[in-house]
């Protein structure tokens, strides 16, 4: 397999290229932004890396992705929708994932945003956390393809690919939104790292830089601890195109 069609669970006519990491859009796709993060960016971030490693890249981002068509509709509602793409590997065991952070409002720091997610291809989790006064409470969710999310404004999150392909997931996202990532690069990383064992499987190690464990709840898509949902009529990207007012809370700052 040296491509990935994405149409068939996106709806958006793009390929991901195995063998270089790149998207490959059909002429009447617009990308705003491409980048890749590298591991000389994330190094401190791993649980058990020193400093004699190889930089390599860890995952591929393409922001404001549409049809040129839908543009001005992405526009009107103040949203955009992207593509990450994590490759499948380990770094001294653990298993590759994306920097983490949490989104707040860039009209007024104070405030929080939500960001919504499906799952395009592969198998990873999606580790949320948040900091409260008496411990760390921290939430797993085991991803599959198909599966679509909120993350609320609360939570810190990163994603990491658990599998042997590619873990490719899409995001709508407020233009008005940022990342925070300071409280994990202070922290060296999430309160917990997944590694994986000798017998392939996931195995969880804290980071001992964080307060105690208050709550912990491993979960999926259809078991998460908020009421907060999407419209259950298909891809993203097509439910917006189909009802975009239904997706306005995104820009929701509070």
């Amino acid at each position: 397999m040296s491509t990935i069609n994405l149409y068939k669970k996106s709806m958006l006519p793009i390929d991901y290229d195995v063998n270089t990491g790149k998207l490959i859009p059909h002429e009447d796709i617009l990308i705003d932004e491409s980048g890749v993060r590298m591991l000389s960016v994330m190094n401190d971030l791993f649980g058990n890396l020193g400093k004699g490693f190889t930089d390599r890249p860890l995952y591929y981002m393409y922001n404001g992705v549409c049809l040129k068509e839908h543009a001005e509709l992405f526009k009107k509602h103040n949203l955009r929708y992207e593509y990450t793409i994590i490759l499948p590997d380990t770094i001294e065991d653990e298993y590759i994932k994306t920097h983490g952070h949490i989104h707040y409002a860039k009209a007024d720091h104070e405030k929080g945003m939500m960001e919504s997610f499906e799952v395009l291809h592969g198998h990873g989790y999606f580790l949320l956390f948040t900091l409260e006064e008496n411990g760390c409470r921290i939430v797993i969710v085991d991803a599959k393809v198909g599966d679509k999310f909120i993350i609320p404004k609360e939570y810190y999150h990163l994603t990491i690919n658990s599998g042997v392909e590619p873990f490719i997931f899409g995001d709508i996202i407020s233009l008005g939104s940022a990342g925070d990532y300071s409280l994990l690069k202070e922290k060296h990383g999430a309160p917990i790292y997944v590694f994986k064992d000798r017998c392939g499987s996931p195995r969880f190690e804290w980071n001992e830089n964080y307060p105690p464990i208050k709550e912990m709840l491993y979960c999926t898509a259809e078991t998460l601890p908020w009421e907060v949902s999407l419209p259950n009529d298909g891809p993203l990207y097509t439910s917006f195109i189909s009802q975009p007012h239904k997706y306005d809370f995104l820009n929701e700052a509070y």
